[in-house]
């Protein structure tokens, strides 16, 4: 409490300058004036206070959601960022697979024709050889042997080829799809994990800003608190003075 030698020497304070005109500067007027005065001042001063706390409550508030704001959409240009560099890995080792597939299927589908190529040559060489056997069978007249090489023979071996190519153009597939699927989940698991990073620490970086700004309130009302209690401490001892003047 401010200690007041006199009410003429007494000098508001700028937090109390707008109620001046309800202090007894001059001649002291009896005690119901001072008491009026001082309860209308003591009212204007708790009105003022409340305003400004008021003032600063808001201004946090805004200030809280701006940042929040702020950082919520940068925490979403980071998030949009990493998701399409992913999804760009992504693509790309998907295009290398299918093309990796499809050169499979076409190294597939020129052994099989190869391998039909060469069943219909060695088809019409049986099929010669057995022509000529039995011409020469009805030439001499004596039955010559069955070639060794026959159409049968050779359909039979085309059929085991196929199924080797077969075979080992799904395995070749399955190689191939496996270490897709793998490389897929690694690309999506490390995006993952720098994505949830980021958020992480944007997170904590909001969390820290906002804690700040609640600080800061903290110490602007306790601020604003203690110049309302000096305010309402000063107009007390001046209307004590004033009621001891008056005496």
């Amino acid at each position: 409490m401010v200690a007041v030698q006199s009410t003429s020497s007494f000098a508001a304070p700028a937090f109390l300058a707008p109620f001046a005109q309800f202090l007894p500067f001059g001649v002291a007027p009896d005690a119901a004036a001072i008491e009026e005065r001082e309860a209308k001042a003591q009212e204007l001063v708790a009105s003022r206070a409340q305003a400004a706390q008021e003032f600063v409550a808001q201004q946090h508030a805004t200030q809280k959601s701006l940042a929040t704001l702020e950082s919520e959409r940068k925490q979403a240009w980071v998030v949009a960022s990493l998701s399409a560099q992913r999804d760009q890995k992504l693509m790309a080792l998907e295009q290398s697979y299918k093309q990796q597939k499809m050169a499979l299927e076409q190294e597939r589908a020129r052994t099989v024709a190869g391998l039909e190529q060469t069943a219909l040559a060695l088809g019409a060489q049986a099929e010669q050889a057995r022509m000529a056997a039995e011409l020469q069978s009805k030439v001499t007249g004596m039955q010559m042997p069955t070639p060794g090489l026959n159409t049968k023979a050779v359909a039979e071996q085309k059929e085991r080829s196929a199924d080797f190519v077969a075979k080992r153009a799904e395995q070749a597939l399955e190689r191939l799809t496996a270490q897709y699927e793998a490389q897929k989940q690694l690309i999506t698991l490390e995006a993952q994990r720098a994505i949830d990073l980021a958020t992480s620490q944007l997170t904590a970086q909001r969390k820290q800003g906002v804690m700040a700004l609640d600080q800061r309130l903290q110490q602007q009302t306790a601020s604003m608190d203690e110049q309302k209690f000096m305010a309402t401490s000063q107009l007390r001892s001046v209307a004590q003075a004033a009621h001891k003047g008056g005496e």
